[in-house]
């Protein structure tokens, strides 16, 4: 984005290259101004003649887009400040797209718009076609050419205006002025296409005024100078399309000013309703509603004819009047008896205050009610001496005289169908057979006649009554449960809203001291905050008081022209720029009351004029008859005299035909050969045109051909082509989807077979533990038995030659612990596995010890010997071992004994 300039750098920069011309350059500029965030800063006075200028450039290179940018930004700067401004970008905006419509058909020698059906649509292949096939452009093409770009952007600028308008009451009227002009541009140049998006427009923009009620300046249709506005402008809207025979446009057009018309609060004008009811006829006459279309004539009539200024309608003036009266006597014969005939005359005064002169004078309408007496349509009698006039209503009159017909037919119909109220005639004809009926009637409700029943059916009738007297009982009893039930679920519903009544009191209670005490908390901080403001406040006078105080000083501000204790710094420089709003608004104000006092003026003048107005059309009526009469008188003249100049011309030349003919001949005779051998030659050259045309056709439908076998083999291609990749696709697909299942199953094999091996070396590690325990045992009781073998052989070389000696001493051992073993013969403890359990491994190891310790203690006199250490021996065929047998065997003789080793389990 370019730096920001000074608005009048910026035009004198773009009026420099517009000289030199580059006008698309300097546009340019200009739009980057309007793209620059101090745009919005820039005084109004400064921005009005660049944007005069940038919309001129816009208008002189049709570039509307830009033009719409631009006049959106501009507003939406000015609308709150100057909406004079704005109107007058806007109009000049549009005046300079008409005159250069007006340029375009001055240079094309056109009078009128050319015949292009949609402005909005591009060139028609139609017309490219003939552009490409015809060497050079007629008259009407250059006129197309000249004058069409230019309607249309007079189009776009009716349409751009309109946007930027739309919904805002300050710039309301140049608004309804824009869419009237652009009417008026449909009308005249016969648009129709462009006059139904116009009025499309238009409701839109009007639809959406509640949407933006919200938004400031915002259109408020129940304002009545804004609603007459949009009726002002339907009216043309419908006059329009009426004009340019668009009926359904007209149809819409009438409904959106009946829409209106229902919002306004008061009528609009008589000549407008005229208009309006005009254009109705011609509507309802194009859609065959004859009832419509005669309404609206009767509107129309009604506002602009009282009917007796029409020649056409003046004879039913008297038939009229006649229906009037007849309606109004006979009405009043069915209220009144007596009534006064000045009363008559107020009743009827009304009608004659309405214009139709000579009519319900008291002499017509005495008159014609004599003629109503005489022919019998009404029975009245006039005093004339009370001034009064009696309807005559005989009770006793027949039946017969009541319905002889009269005079007049009309008049009795009417009279029948109006009927307000029945006669006395009536009432006493009619009264007995109304009482016959009605008793007929009630006898026949209480019950039937007694000679048509016999005694079996009254019997049954009774029988019938009793059921329903009973039935009757029961339902009451039934009523009187249902009523009783009732009472107690209201009782119980009382008693229940009471508690609930109790229960809400005390809910509301307890609220209520909660909100007393939010309350107190609340006023509490409101202290703390009015504290706290006061302080600020003081801080803010002592600011204010420095900063005036160095105004006074500077001599910017008087000591008397503010109160510091009521504004801050702030609120003295508002107070700056305050007073130049007020001298600016003063400024403005002058000039609206002097706009005011013009406009009123104005008015006045017109006012004034408006009869002299209508004077001066009668008599120029009077003068352009009189001059039309001599123009025709001098006309026919005229023509007279030229028809018996053309009639001495022709006999005059008459002498000259025979020499013409000849001479003719003679060029006839000469031109032939030439003439026939240009149209042979003419005719050759269509010839050959035409084969090249035909030669250029083929050839264009054989490429095309081509084209389409060329594009249906690549289609192809490229089809077979996506299907080749995506087979390849689905088998890669297929491959990893195999790849990761084969890798999961191995996955899965290598996870079971390292399971398995943990398993193993988990048995191995047990089987390996359990051989080592076993082997460990094993060893202990090789060493246990190895120890013990060792024992005993010490002790056999350490014993005696008397060892039988040591038997009792052995047996007097056995025989003081008769239930105990030896601890040196206790027997092998077994371990797992059935193995036997190591010696000397427990407490009888240890005993055994001590007993070995305390043996070898013994006095040397004693020479007895340890036993030997042995297993005991197992029971024999599993007999119990005798009570004081430890497994040694006494030895026999005089020999050396020894202990027998006991057998291992």
């Amino acid at each position: 984005m370019a730096p920001f300039s000074k608005p009048e750098t910026v035009l004198k920069q773009a009026e420099g290259l517009v000289s030199v011309g580059q006008t698309h350059a300097a546009l340019q500029s200009l739009t980057e101004m309007f793209s620059s965030k101090r745009f919005r800063s820039t005084p109004l006075t400064s921005l009005e003649p660049i944007m005069h200028r940038f919309i001129e450039l816009c208008v002189e290179m049709r570039k509307g887009r830009p033009a719409k940018e631009g006049l959106m930004q501009y507003k939406n700067i000015a609308q709150n400040t100057n909406v004079q401004s704005i109107e007058a970008v806007i109009t000049r905006f549009v005046q300079l797209a008409d005159s250069k419509v007006r340029e375009a058909q001055e240079k094309a020698a056109v009078k009128s718009a050319v015949d292009v059906d949609d402005l909005e649509a591009s060139e028609t292949p139609e017309s490219i076609l003939l552009g490409a096939v015809s060497g050079d452009q007629s008259k009407d093409r250059t006129d197309r050419a000249l004058v069409t770009p230019w309607l249309k952007f007079l189009w776009e600028s009716y349409r751009t205006s309109l946007e930027t308008l739309k919904n805002n009451t300050r710039l309301e009227a140049i608004y309804q002025q824009i869419a009237q002009q652009a009417f008026k541009f449909c009308l005249k140049h016969q648009r129709k296409v462009e006059f139904r998006r116009l009025c499309e427009t238009l409701r839109l923009h009007l639809s959406n005024v509640a949407k933006y009620s919200h938004q400031q300046h915002s259109i408020n249709l129940s304002d009545p100078d804004t609603l007459q506005h949009h009726l002002d402008t339907r009216f043309a809207q419908l006059n329009t399309s009426v004009e340019l025979e668009l009926w359904q446009e007209a149809f819409r057009s009438v409904e959106d000013v009946h829409n209106l018309l229902n919002m306004a609060k008061k009528a609009p004008r008589p000549a407008m309703m005229a208009n309006y009811y005009e254009k109705l006829t011609k509507i309802f006459l194009m859609s065959g509603n004859a009832l419509y279309h005669a309404a609206a004539w009767s509107r129309y009539y009604a506002i602009i004819l009282s009917i007796g200024a029409d020649a056409s309608y003046s004879p039913y003036l008297t038939l009229l009047q006649r229906a009037l009266l007849s309606r109004l006597l006979s009405q009043l014969s069915q209220v009144y008896s007596t009534i006064k005939i000045d009363n008559l005359l107020a009743l009827v005064a009304p009608l004659k205050e309405a214009g139709i002169e000579g009519a319900y004078e008291e002499e017509q309408i005495e008159a014609y009610i004599m003629g109503c007496a005489r022919r019998g349509e009404l029975n009245i009698r006039v005093d004339h001496k009370d001034g009064s006039i009696t309807f005559v209503d005989d009770a006793f009159v027949s039946a017969d005289e009541l319905q002889q017909p009269t005079a007049s037919t009309s008049t009795s119909t009417a009279r029948g169908e109006s009927s307000i109220q029945p006669s006395v005639a009536e009432l006493v004809r009619t009264r007995l057979s109304k009482v016959a009926t009605c008793l007929h009637n009630s006898l026949h409700k209480i019950e039937e006649s007694p000679e048509a029943l016999s005694p079996e059916e009254q019997a049954e009738k009774f029988k019938a009554l009793v059921v329903a007297v009973e039935s009757e009982r029961k339902a009451l009893q039934l009523k009187r449960a249902i009523v009783a039930r009732r009472r107690e679920l209201l009782s119980e519903l009382s008693v229940r809203k009471e508690k609930e009544a109790s229960s809400r009191r005390a809910e509301l209670s307890r609220r209520e001291k909660e909100e007393e005490a939010r309350r107190v908390r609340e006023d509490l901080r409101k202290r703390e905050q009015e504290r706290t403001k006061k302080e600020i406040e003081s801080i803010r006078i002592d600011e204010a008081k420095k900063y005036a105080q160095s105004l006074v000083d500077k001599g910017i501000l008087k000591p008397n022209d503010v109160d510091l204790e009521s504004i801050d710094t702030e609120g003295l420089i508002t107070i700056q720029v305050a007073q130049l709003e007020k001298e600016k608004k003063e400024l403005s104000e002058r000039l609206r009351i002097i706009a005011k006092r013009i406009d009123h003026t104005e008015r006045a003048y017109r006012k004034e004029e408006q009869p002299l107005i209508a004077q001066d059309y009668e008599r120029q009526q009077a003068t352009d008859k009189d001059t039309v009469e001599a123009i025709q008188r001098a006309r026919l003249e005229a023509a007279g005299k030229a028809h018996q100049d053309d009639l001495a011309t022709k006999a005059r030349l008459s002498r000259m035909m025979g020499d013409y003919q000849s001479r003719r001949q003679e060029i006839i005779a000469k031109k032939g050969e030439e003439f026939a051998r240009k149209k042979e030659a003419a005719k050759v050259k269509i010839e050959e045109e035409k084969k090249k045309r035909r030669n250029a056709v083929a050839k264009a439908r054989e490429e095309e051909r081509r084209r389409v076998e060329r594009e249906e083999k690549e289609k192809a291609e490229k089809e077979a082509e996506e299907r080749r990749i995506a087979e390849e696709r689905r088998a890669e697909e297929e491959r990893l989807r195999e790849e990761e299942e084969a890798k999961a199953a191995a996955e899965e094999e290598a996870k079971r077979r390292a399971a398995e091996e943990v398993e193993q070396r988990r048995k191995q590690r047990e089987l390996e533990r359990q051989e080592a325990a076993d082997k460990a045992k094993l060893q202990l009781q090789r060493e246990e038995e190895a120890e013990a073998h060792r024992r005993q052989r010490a002790a056999e070389k350490a014993a005696p030659t008397r060892a039988p000696l040591a038997a009792p001493t052995a047996l007097r051992a056995t025989k003081d612990e008769p239930s105990s073993p030896s601890p040196a013969v206790a027997p092998a403890r077994f371990g797992r596995g059935g193995a036997a359990a190591p010696a000397g491994g427990g407490w009888r190891a240890r005993e055994a010890k001590n007993a070995g310790g305390a043996a070898s203690a013994v006095p040397p006199q004693v020479n007895a010997p340890p036993a030997r250490v042995g297993s005991p021996a197992p029971p024999v065929n599993g007999e119990q071992a005798k009570e004081g047998d430890d497994g040694f065997q006494t030895v026999r003789g005089g020999g050396v004994w020894r202990a027998r080793r006991g057998g291992r389990t």
